[in-house]
C-alpha cells in the first residue's frame, strides 16, 4: 500500500506525455482506491462477521427486529384495496410490476419530464472518449440537485405507504440512482445474479425510462421455488453468481425459475432485492436507462452497508427542504440509529 502511495505521488509530481504512463498511473489510482476501500471498511466487515453467527442473531437481533415489528403493527398506514394488492403480491412473489399510469402518483408528469433530460445528457455523456470503456454511466450529483424532481417523486406517500406496510416497520429513504447500462453485453457489477444485504427486508423501486425488450436489459429476478434454497445456501455470504452457475443451481428449465422483466416505457417494478436474487440482465443490442429508488427500515440490520447514494447531508437537506415531518423521518433515517451505530464508518464495498 505504502509502494503504491510512493509511485502515485511520483507520477503526479512528475507528469510526462505520453500515453504509457497515463495508463500506469491510472491503473495506479486504482489499485489505490482499491486498498483504500478495503482498509475503511475492515470496521463494517468485522462488525458484519460477529453480527451473522447463528447465536447473535438468534438471541439479539431476530428478536429485537420482531419486537420493533410488534410495536409498530397499529400504526402502519391505511392502504387502497389497490396498494393492497401491491404488498401482496411482492410478499408472495416478492415483486410486482405496474406502471406509471397505473400508480397515478401526484407530480409524475414533472419526475418524467426531469428523468427525460438527465436521460438525453446521461446519453451525451456516455459518447464521450472516457466513458468508452465503462459498461454504465449514473447521474451524477449536480444532475440530482438541478432536477429534484426526481428525487421527491421517490418521496411520494403512496409510495412510502406501500414500502412500509411490506416491511411492517418505518421507512427509510436510501435515494435513488438513475442509471444508462451500455449494450456492451458484459455480465459486471449489478449484471451479475446478487442479492443486497442492506436490510432483512428492503424494496427497490425501478421506474424504467425507455422500453425494454430482451436484448436491452431487463430486470431478472428468481422465482419463489427457485429463489428460496439459493437463498439459504448463501444466506450470509451474498456471493455474486454468474449467469452460469446460477443456471447450474437451478433445479428446471430456465424460464421456470427466472423471471424476465420486458415492458415499455413508464413500467415500474417494486422488488425485494434482499430476500431475492436478481440482476440487470446485460444489454446486448439497446441501452437501458432506468431509476431505481431504495427503501428499508429506519433500523436497518445493517447500517454500515447502506448510504449508497453520493448525495451529502447538505444535499439532502436542499432536496428535503420543502418535505413534510415524515418525509423527513424518511430521508434522515440514519438520525434515528442508536449512537453506537453511527458511530461505526460505512463499508465501502
Amino acid at each position: 500500500m505504502f509502494k503504491l502511495f510512493k509511485l502515485q505521488s511520483f507520477f503526479l509530481q512528475n507528469p510526462a506525455p505520453n500515453s504509457k504512463n497515463m495508463n500506469v498511473l491510472a491503473a495506479l489510482n486504482d489499485s489505490y482506491d482499491w486498498w483504500s476501500k478495503r482498509i475503511s471498511s475492515l470496521p463494517a466487515k468485522a462488525i458484519w462477521n460477529i453480527s451473522k453467527s447463528a447465536f447473535v442473531e438468534r438471541n439479539i437481533l431476530y428478536p429485537r427486529y420482531q419486537k420493533y415489528i410488534q410495536q409498530h403493527k397499529n400504526r402502519l398506514p391505511k392502504l387502497s384495496a389497490a396498494d393492497t394488492a401491491i404488498v401482496e403480491d411482492i410478499r408472495q412473489t416478492g415483486i410486482h410490476v405496474s406502471s406509471l399510469k397505473a400508480l397515478n402518483i401526484p407530480h409524475t408528469e414533472e419526475f418524467l419530464a426531469a428523468s427525460e433530460a438527465v436521460f438525453q445528457a446521461l446519453a451525451e455523456r456516455a459518447a464521450l472518449p472516457e466513458h468508452g470503456s465503462k459498461h454504465e454511466v449514473l447521474a451524477n450529483t449536480a444532475q440530482l440537485l438541478q432536477h429534484e424532481e426526481i428525487f421527491q417523486w421517490g418521496l411520494s406517500g403512496k409510495l412510502l405507504n406501500i414500502v412500509e406496510n411490506y416491511l411492517q416497520l418505518p421507512v427509510g429513504y436510501d435515494g435513488l440512482q438513475l442509471v444508462r447500462s451500455h449494450a456492451d453485453g458484459r455480465e459486471i457489477g449489478v449484471r451479475t445474479w446478487h442479492k443486497d444485504r442492506e436490510d432483512r427486508r428492503m424494496l427497490k423501486v425501478c421506474v424504467y425510462l425507455n422500453d425494454v425488450q430482451m436484448e436491452g436489459g431487463p430486470f431478472e429476478c428468481l422465482q419463489p421455488m427457485v429463489n428460496t434454497p439459493i437463498y439459504g445456501l448463501f444466506q450470509y455470504q451474498y456471493k455474486l453468481l454468474s449467469d452460469k452457475e446460477l443456471k447450474s443451481l437451478l433445479p428446471g428449465t430456465e424460464a421456470e425459475g427466472i423471471r424476465t422483466l420486458v415492458g415499455s416505457m413508464g413500467t415500474v417494478i417494486f422488488v425485494d432485492t434482499a430476500l431475492y436474487y436478481h440482476r440487470g440482465k446485460p444489454p446486448t443490442q439497446h441501452h437501458r436507462t432506468a431509476v431505481f429508488f431504495s427503501y428499508f427500515s429506519r433500523r436497518p440490520r445493517n447500517p454500515y452497508f447502506c448510504q449508497r447514494s453520493h448525495l451529502s447531508r447538505s444535499d439532502l437537506d436542499y432536496l428535503a427542504r420543502n418535505a413534510s415531518a415524515e418525509e423527513r423521518d424518511c430521508v434522515y433515517w440514519f438520525d434515528q440509529l442508536p449512537w453506537l451505530a453511527k458511530q461505526m464508518p460505512k463499508s465501502q464495498n
